[in-house]
């Protein structure tokens, strides 16, 4: 068995075979395709390029400990409230997503493939702790072309230098706007959930929307895009 979030924040039960894909192909015919990718087009707000998509996945969960995942994030997000659709960007060094074909479905192995790791294991603290804007947290974006500046893969070539950008649900609960930098964060602000970066047209520092959850059940992946 396997759950699948969609975008509307839905869980939906599948049974699945012995050996279970970790992404579900959505085809282009599907509404939710088109949701999708109307959602990652409309924001795209850099000066750059605009994005070919190739393929989009709803992500699969099925190992026990996603299964728990998804059940303290739904908690977490029934208390705290204003869950939003937020991007992040992360790069990869398999060739999942490359087509839908069931060898391109199923997360690699590997300890540099941040992709896979996030998609099997969730967000992680413990690989958040770097210097950053507003300290040791997880970061995402209502901007997918500020996502993108985080999606390049490694060390890969051909139809592999597809991007991907994950599409989550992120609990911002009580978000306090930040006009300026502050690295030393670990966790929110008292009686705040999160922080919110401001924009330059908030009196901020950031040219584009970014905010900060410091646990991991604030998160969960929903889908992923892969584009060029």
């Amino acid at each position: 068995m396997h759950v699948v979030v969609d975008i509307s924040g839905d869980a939906s039960f599948h049974l699945c075979t012995d050996t279970p894909e970790d992404l579900v192909h959505i085809p282009p015919s599907d509404d939710d395709h088109q949701r999708i990718s109307n959602i990652f087009n409309n924001a795209w707000k850099h000066p750059k390029p605009f994005p070919k998509i190739h393929n989009v996945f709803y992500v699969a969960h099925h190992s026990a400990d996603a299964l728990a995942h998804i059940s303290r994030f739904s908690n977490y997000s029934n208390k705290v409230g204003n869950t939003q659709l937020l991007f992040h960007g992360t790069p990869r060094t398999c060739l999942i997503g490359t087509t839908a074909s069931p060898a391109h479905t199923r997360l690699c192995e590997r300890l540099d493939c941040s992709l896979c790791l996030i998609l099997r294991e969730s967000y992680d603290i413990e690989k958040a702790k770097s210097a950053r804007m507003f300290g040791t947290g997880i970061y995402s974006t209502n901007v997918s072309s500020k996502a993108d500046l985080y999606a390049s893969p490694r060390r890969l070539t051909g139809r592999a230098t597809l991007k991907s950008v994950i599409l989550n649900h992120v609990v911002l609960g009580r978000t306090q706007l930040m006009l300026s930098a502050d690295q030393s964060l670990q966790h929110a602000p008292d009686i705040y959930n999160s922080v919110t970066g401001a924009t330059s047209s908030e009196g901020g520092a950031l040219a584009y929307h970014e905010a900060v959850v410091y646990r991991e059940d604030a998160m969960c992946a929903s889908a992923v895009i892969f584009y060029e």
